[in-house]
């Protein structure tokens, strides 16, 4: 019933888009309550934890300087973490993007102001497809 819904991202996208009141009229609007009717667990809170490097510092060093520091400790790759479930990204997408469409005036089609799991067949797979390829492209494997 809740599939849309498995964080507290996914929750407060759909409750942004306007669309939470007609998809779940049932729950509150309230995540710390919403989570228990929606029976979901918090995830861990990081996967994996970054330490900045040991290199002498001051507020005076030139940014070229900090960035010649951490080249030479071998720091220059950022780390981001996406979901590794190319239908939990495209979910994740589709929400944000419906939601910033909103919040920026853009009138997307009527057919798409809808939960990922009411949209067309076909935005649906382009969706799962392009997640995919984030998924692929930056290189976030499952651990």
């Amino acid at each position: 019933m809740y599939d849309n819904i498995k964080t507290e991202i996914q929750y407060n996208l759909l409750l942004e888009s306007g669309m939470f009141w007609v998809a779940y009229p049932e729950l509150c609007g309230v995540w710390a309550k919403d989570k228990l009717s929606i029976n979901v667990s918090e995830p861990k809170k990081y996967d994996v934890i970054y330490a900045d490097p040991a290199w002498q510092y001051n507020s005076r060093m030139a940014p070229e300087t900090i960035k010649e520091q951490a080249e030479l400790l071998g720091i220059n790759v950022v780390s981001v973490s996406l979901p590794t479930d190319p239908i939990v990204l495209a979910e994740y997408l589709h929400a944000a993007y419906e939601t910033i469409a909103k919040k920026t005036n853009w009138n997307t089609q009527e057919n798409c102001k809808v939960p990922f799991k009411d949209l067309p067949n076909e935005n649906k797979t382009t969706m799962i497809l392009l997640a995919g390829k984030l998924i692929l492209d930056f290189g976030c494997n499952e651990r």
